[in-house]
């Protein structure tokens, strides 16, 4: 390449489509790429990591596989890459353009039409719940008023507006609720396609149930039936639950016919998103041969660790859910025996070994006081970075001095997804930075905002506060 310097300076200047992949990563993309010839890893896959593992590069370089054979062979059915945020989403499409364009062993081949990609890269990458609303007719929009569309934080500040002042709330958080609510009442819908009675509930098998029976009935009488569901019939709220339904009563993912699905964060699906997941796939309308199963391709990949919704996502209950629904649709007759891969990457990438480790701790615990198993301790792959967290009081005139002169620092603070503007004006030091648009401070991220960001270490901060103290993680003044 260095006798051809245009090429050599696209792959210079792209971050993405030529980095030094490790063993683990390596081992992956052979095994899926040789599907079918070496019987090794097929599809459909699930690709499960902590944070800075690697998994959504994992599945940008799957994806760009099926994005060139759609460029090259022009076929009318594409793939699909859908996540859940505009901006991990701009990430992944510039990193498979990259990797189309710049990466070396496709410079070595017949360039690909940059027009042609650019229109593939449109229309095959998605915000899942964008996605969705986009299947509907503009007729059946007015039936999702923007201004009634409810997620966790919107969910939290009308309880607390109304249902907090109830008796029964002392006996439920809005945590549960919302968990129940959307995983259970509304995320699995029964037979005749109503929501989940209690009774149904208790039939489901034990190992797929996260909350009690008492608890789930006391959520379905109090906060489901006589709160919520009055809140959604008369005033026209609307959740991701009601859109994935209704796209799945009009049948609009069978009309689709993708040919190859890659979700990112797949640890927020509940059982209706998975459905409308498994009839995208243009085979769900094929007959297939039992050994033709496993090169069905849909790749999952996600976190059960680093959940953005209070989804009680587990792995085992994915597993039960494909088994139930995906399998009837691409094998009825069970011919075949058809089960996810599961590949895990163990290493973090991304961060110092010091946050890896506070990290370990964290899960170490969680798992101590939940009495969960199969988590293991991630991996630094970088050993010799010495940065540690530190802490700062938060009356500290030199923290708000240095906040104030740096501007560029990257603040992560511990709110609700779109809480952000509230939480830095209640913040003792955060309030008095500047807005730079009505209502928007820069460079002021909550977890949902900041998921998969790439954030050095020395220029990012993160706050917690816990009434007289502050963590401000990885930076030093």
């Amino acid at each position: 390449m260095i006798l051809d310097q245009d090429s050599w300076l696209a792959i210079q200047k792209d971050e993405e489509a030529n980095l030094a992949l490790s063993p683990e990563e390596a081992e992956l993309l052979e095994s899926i790429q040789q599907t079918g010839i070496k019987g090794e890893l097929g599809y459909p896959l699930f690709i499960n990591g902590r944070a800075g593992s690697g998994k959504s590069t994992m599945l940008q370089y799957l994806a760009a596989d099926y994005v060139e054979f759609a460029v090259r062979r022009k076929t009318a059915s594409l793939p699909l890459y859908m996540t859940c945020s505009r901006d991990l989403l701009e990430r992944a499409r510039a990193t498979v353009r990259g990797l189309l364009a710049a990466h070396h062993e496709r410079l070595l081949e017949a360039k690909l039409d940059p027009a042609h990609v650019e229109s593939i890269l449109s229309r095959s990458f998605a915000v899942f719940h964008d996605f969705l609303y986009s299947l509907l007719s503009t007729d059946v929009h007015k039936e999702f008023p923007r201004d009634r569309y409810v997620n966790y934080s919107e969910f939290r500040k009308l309880w607390y507006d109304d249902f907090a002042k109830r008796p029964e709330a002392k006996h439920i958080s809005p945590d549960l609720a919302w968990h129940t609510i959307r995983s259970y009442i509304k995320g699995i819908r029964s037979t005749d396609g109503d929501e989940l009675s209690p009774e149904e509930f208790k039939a489901l098998p034990r190992r797929r149930r996260s909350v009690s029976e008492a608890t789930y009935e006391l959520i379905f009488d109090r906060a489901w039936s006589s709160w919520y569901k009055r809140l959604c019939e008369n005033e026209g709220y609307w959740d991701d639950q009601d859109l994935a339904a209704r796209v799945l009563a009009l049948g609009l993912a069978r009309e689709m016919d993708c040919s190859a699905i890659f979700c990112d964060e797949a640890q927020d699906f509940t059982p209706v998103e998975l459905d409308i997941i498994f009839q995208l796939s243009l085979f769900g309308r094929r007959s297939l041969q039992p050994e033709e199963l496993r090169r069905v391709p849909i790749v999952f990949a996600g976190d059960p660790l680093q959940t953005i919704n209070p989804t009680g996502f587990r792995w085992d209950a994915v597993q039960a859910e494909f088994h139930e629904r995906f399998c009837a649709v691409l094998d009825p007759r069970r011919r075949g025996r058809i089960e996810l891969c599961y590949q895990e990457l163990r290493f973090n990438y991304r961060s110092n070994p010091g946050i890896v480790k506070f990290c370990n701790l964290i899960q170490l615990v969680r798992a101590a006081l939940l009495g969960a198993t199969g988590i293991t301790p991630q991996e630094a792959w970088w050993v010799d970075v010495p940065v540690q967290p530190v802490w700062f009081a938060l009356d500290d005139a030199q923290t708000k001095e240095q906040l104030e002169k740096r501007p560029d620092l990257v603040k992560l603070v511990n709110c609700e997804e779109g809480e952000e503007t509230i939480f830095v004006r209640s913040d003792p030091i955060l309030k008095n930075l500047k807005e730079e648009t009505e209502g928007i401070y820069r460079n002021v991220l909550g977890p949902t905002a900041s998921e998969g960001a790439r954030i050095s270490g020395s220029c990012g901060i993160s706050v917690w506060r816990d009434g007289s103290s502050a963590l401000y993680d990885g930076f030093k003044w």
